[in-house]
């Protein structure tokens, strides 16, 4: 809450009709502290001579009073405004008064002046203080963990407005520290009480003491105390907080029950002789650890059977049947002695015979005396004589006197297996080899296969391996037109998967796909075939019956000259027919090699 201060002065005594009066307009509530910005305020107030004494000279003014008041000479002038004259009355004056730079802690005054045409003059004020700071409350004293139910605290707060009481004439203001407390459940954070006025609700200096009182908290837990200042101008200071614990203490030992060995019993100095977490004075066995184990009513330390109930004794001979070594009828004794009541006892009447492999079988009953696992495999012979121990020795297949269950290899044992397959060498169709490997499957084991990647292995027999062999037949004759079939087996020049098929020697197309024989199915045209006049194109150059005279005809027939030759270039001798047939021979030849 604020309240500004007003004041007035009169700067000289005349007769109270002769004095102009000030009012400040009530719709302008004065406040007295200021701790935040703007410090421009617009206030109205009027001026009234009753003595009518115009013009009414207007003045607003603002002055840092911190020093001293208005008329001591102390004072600071910060503005100071000529409001011009009124010849009328009342004047009214509205005007933004301001401090354009305040300073934290210093005192301000917004002044009205009128003086009448004859100089009695009226000066009044409003004053405040300017403290931006917010007040600190600090938590003295508290509590410590404890039973006690009631909590006090003593809190003060320090404030930069306490240096600054506002005293002008007949009016004061005092500042303060208003203080709010709060209770917190410390690990939820809830709230419990508060915030409310502290006991000691408001301090005028930082030494003054405010306490606090909580006389009821009866339940055990972790509080907090928290209490924070207010200025009365809304100006509230940080928080600041004491912690502290209320336990429970049935015994009243000082030591709190969840750290008690003996909750009930009052035990301050909490002895444990058997470090087992439970007190001497409450301990029913304080020497044993773990007291009483079996919870048969009697410490472990003086149980005659540990770990089971002593009053349990099914055969009354004094010895609880948890630790009885003849459980059973003992008025059978153990005439053997072996902690076994006769009348349980499996080789009862002839132990002296003993248990010489220690199987629990006297050896009058036992098979295999010898032997603790007697006969394992069921073969009728005993472990220590067993051929193959967990095998029948009486199943050998291949009869040579090994056991199946231990032969390392098929057939005869006594010839080995050398090359480790499994199979003994008097049957190893590989020896020296796994028999297992056939990589190209042809029947024969890689370790002896000439061509262990070639099923057919070299099925031209030039001696290469069908896998890496170049071309069908004797890779050393060649492949002249690289078509994959050797020249020795090659029937035509050039891709042979085209095929000849006119039998002329010469394949349909060569390897790169251009034409040799131009017709397949005419074993006379071809290109090595001379050219005929007979309209077709016999050696495949793209031209037909070149060099023949223009009278050829089509009919297939060569046109003849007058010597009855066949047709030749005009001009030229006609061309013998023997030297044609001796080519054509020789192309038959080349065909048939």
């Amino acid at each position: 809450m604020t309240t500004l201060l007003l004041f007035a002065v009169a700067s000289a005594t005349p007769a109270q009709a002769e004095t102009p009066a000030i009012d400040w307009d009530v719709g302008n509530q004065p406040m007295p502290l200021h701790t935040a910005g703007p410090l421009e305020r617009q206030w109205a107030w009027s001026c009234e001579d009753v003595s009518d004494q115009h013009p009414l000279t207007l003045r607003c003014q603002v002055f840092d009073v911190t020093l001293g008041q208005i008329g001591t000479g102390l004072e600071t002038v910060i503005m100071d405004y000529d409001y011009g004259t009124a010849f009328v009355d009342p004047a009214v004056v509205l005007f933004g008064y301001d401090v354009p730079v305040p300073q934290d802690g210093h005192a301000y005054a917004y002044v009205a002046r009128c003086v009448d045409a004859v100089g009695w003059a009226a000066t009044s004020a409003r004053g405040f203080v300017y403290d931006p700071e917010p007040p600190i409350a600090t938590v003295q004293t508290g509590p410590t963990d404890g039973t006690s139910p009631e909590a006090t605290f003593e809190t003060t707060c320090a404030d930069d407005s306490y240096n600054m009481p506002f005293d002008m004439w007949d009016l004061t203001y005092q500042p303060s520290c208003q203080l709010y407390c709060s209770l917190v459940d410390d690990p939820t954070g809830t709230l419990l009480l508060g915030p409310e006025p502290c006991d000691d609700f408001e301090v005028f200096d930082p030494a003054t003491l405010s306490t606090h009182t909580y006389a009821d908290l009866t339940q055990p837990g972790v509080y907090r105390f928290e209490v924070y200042g207010d200025d009365g101008a809304n100006n509230v200071g940080q928080t600041d907080s004491w912690v502290w614990e209320i336990y429970a203490d049935l015994d009243d030992d000082g030591v709190r029950d969840t750290l008690d060995n003996c909750v009930n019993d009052p035990n301050p100095a909490q002895l444990d002789g058997d470090l087992d977490g439970v007190g001497d004075l409450c301990d029913p066995c304080p020497f044993d650890n773990p007291d009483d184990s079996d919870g048969d009513g009697v410490c472990d330390l003086d149980d005659a059977c540990p770990g089971s109930d002593d009053a349990q004794d099914s055969d009354l001979d004094t010895v609880p049947d948890g630790c009885d070594l003849c459980s059973g009828d003992d008025a059978t004794a153990d005439g053997d002695g072996d902690g076994v009541c006769n009348d349980l006892d499996l080789c009862s009447g002839d132990d002296a015979s003993g248990d010489s492999d220690g199987d629990g079988v006297c050896d009058d009953l036992d098979l295999c005396p010898a032997d603790p696992l007697d006969d394992s495999d069921g073969d009728g012979s005993c472990d220590t004589d067993d051929l193959c121990v967990g095998f029948d020795d009486n199943t050998d297949s291949d009869g040579d006197a090994v056991p199946d269950g231990c032969d390392l290899c098929s057939g005869d044992d006594a010839s080995g297996d050398s090359d480790g397959d499994g199979v003994c060498d008097s049957g190893d169709a590989c020896p020296g080899f796994d028999d297992a490997i056939d990589t190209d499957g042809d029947g024969v084991c890689d370790g002896l296969d000439p061509c262990p990647l070639a099923p057919l292995d070299d099925s031209d027999g030039d001696g290469v391996c069908d896998d890496v062999d170049q071309c069908d037949g004797d890779d050393a004759s060649g492949d002249a037109d690289a078509d994959g079939v050797c020249d020795d087996l090659d029937h035509c020049e050039g891709d042979d998967a085209s095929g000849d098929g006119d039998g002329d020697g010469m394949c349909a197309q060569d390897i790169d796909g251009d034409e040799l024989d131009c017709d397949d199915e005419d074993p006379e045209v071809h290109p090595a075939a001379p050219e005929l006049c007979d309209g077709v194109d016999n050696n495949c150059d793209g031209e037909s019956d070149e060099g023949c005279p223009a009278e050829a005809d089509d009919t297939g027939a060569q046109p003849k000259d007058s010597s009855g030759c066949s047709c030749a270039v005009p001009g030229s001798a006609p061309i013998p027919a023997l030297p044609y047939l001796f080519v054509m021979l020789a192309l038959a030849y080349r065909r048939s090699a």
